[in-house]
């Protein structure tokens, strides 16, 4: 029986506009990400972005604590 997921990974795509990195959006799936992530290099190509990778404790139910319910395939 395969062990029960206590976190999710969230792909967060940050930005950095003079003043540090700020997280603009975020993402499920990296697929998701990597498409966000593209649009935002091409529509301001004078500022830096990136991808991180956060894990996101679960609670007891599944959801994490956004309330967001529990992801298919975890």
């Amino acid at each position: 029986m395969p062990r029960k997921r206590l976190t999710r990974d969230e792909i967060v795509i940050q930005g950095n506009y003079g003043q540090g990195w700020e997280d603009l959006v975020t993402e499920d799936t990296h697929r998701d990400a990597l498409t966000r992530l593209r649009e935002y290099r091409e529509n301001e190509p004078n500022y830096p972005h990136r991808l991180i990778v956060r894990r996101v404790r679960l609670d007891a139910r599944g959801s994490d604590p956004r309330g967001n319910p529990p992801l298919e395939g975890y």
